[in-house]
Order: C-alpha cells, then structure tokens, then sequence
C-alpha cells in the first residue's frame, strides 16, 4: 500500500436542473483540482458525469494530468442517473485496484457524489443493490463514501445508498452552495490525503458540525430540506 496516494472519484450531476449552475460548477470543480494539484503526494481521479445516462470523463488519471473542466466538457442537460453511475464506479473502481500488485494499491479510496435532485433515470441498479455494494465496499475495503445533495432529502437518500449519516450534507442550489461544496471537500481531501502521508488513516471524510452549517446556511429558506440535525430512518451510521 503507498500511503502517498490517495484515488478519488466524484460524480458530478449533470442533469438538466444543473443549466443555471454550469459556470459555479465549472469553476468549482476547477478550483479542487488546482488545490489537489498543489498537494504533496499523488492522487488519482475518477470523474463520472450523469444525467439520463453517466459518463466516465477520466478513469483512474493523475490529478495533474486532469485537465480543468470547459463549457464545452461540461454541458448540462437530462435527467439523473446517480444509482448507475454509482454503481458502475464501485464495480470500474474495484476491477481496477484489484489488477495492482498490493504494494501499489491507494491508502485510501473516496467517492464523492454531488447532485442537485433525485434519482430519476437509472436502469442498470436498484438503490437496494447500490447500498449493498456502499455497505461492502465501506465494512470490508474500508472506502469512503460521501453525498452531497440539493433540493432532495440528502439524508434519506445518501443513507439509503448506505453512505453513513456524517458523510451526508444538504447545499443549496445556488452559487452559495456549489462553491462552498467544492471549498469544502477539497479541504476534507487536503486532509485525508496529508494525514494518510503521515500514515494516520483514521482522518475520516465525514463533516464538522461548522461544515454542515455552512452547507446548509446556503439553503434557501423557503426549502424545507432538514438539516444536520435529521434523522433518517434509512441513514447508516
């Protein structure tokens, strides 16, 4: 195992709701990258697109050679397809490192999924065959899971993929939110990936109660999306 590297993939919503939010998006995703570039270590990125159907942009591709993301790269339009996206990366993602002699194997496998809705479009996977394979991947592999979501009940839905209830956070849909979920985890990478150098894997991805607050502040009041502070029958812990 290399405790310099860290693989990391992210799912990026690019169904039809996202229009108005294509440059916040572009700049954010943007803005991870050249902070993830700057670190010491490496990274390699996985970006997976979806909308009625998912895309692998890049598989497996040092950040440094993961080009910024263009209105041309990034073209929102459809529906979402999370639970096919998802999935497939899990499956893409293990085939993957399980090809790599142990000894070059990452310190840490993340997933990052980002959506401004509900799952709509998918075909190939149920959200109970999603959150049995986040369930296995996160007991036995130790991977790391979090959901981001917007205009949805984010911890209804993260936890009913089995993403575990303090990995799970409600953002706007709005400028606000968008940039302050990119700052975000790309400071939570900056943090798992500096303390897996130091070969402390226990620095998780779940967030603060100040991170939480600060995603939700960017909530528009009239949404009745529950905050950190909400339960869900189907969340995991």
């Amino acid at each position: 195992m290399r405790l310099d590297l860290v693989d990391i993939t992210l799912l990026i919503d690019k169904s039809g709701s996202m229009e108005d939010l294509t440059n916040d998006t572009i700049g954010g995703v943007n803005r991870l990258l050249n902070d993830q570039r700057a670190l010491p270590g490496e990274a390699r990125l996985t970006m997976v697109h979806f909308d009625t159907t998912y895309r692998f942009v890049h598989t497996g591709v040092r950040v440094q050679d993961v080009p910024n993301l263009t209105t041309m790269t990034y073209r929102p339009g459809g529906g979402t397809a999370l639970l096919d996206a998802m999935g497939r990366a899990i499956i893409e993602t293990g085939k993957r490192l399980h090809d790599l002699p142990e000894a070059e194997r990452p310190a840490r496998v993340l997933f990052i999924a980002i959506t401004d809705g509900e799952e709509n479009s998918s075909k190939e996977v149920t959200k109970d065959a999603l959150r049995k394979m986040v369930e296995e991947q996160t007991s036995v592999y130790k991977w790391e899971f979090s959901y981001l979501g917007a205009n949805v009940d984010a911890f209804a839905e993260g936890g009913g993929m089995g993403v575990a209830h303090a990995n799970v956070a409600n953002y706007g849909a709005n400028q606000a939110g968008v940039a302050a979920v990119y700052s975000i985890m790309s400071d939570k990478l900056r943090g798992v990936r500096g303390s897996a150098m130091r070969g402390d894997l226990s620095v998780a991805m779940s967030f603060t109660a100040d991170e939480q607050a600060n995603l939700q502040a960017t909530v528009d009041p009239k949404d009745k999306t529950p905050d950190a502070t909400h339960v869900s029958t189907t969340s995991t812990t």
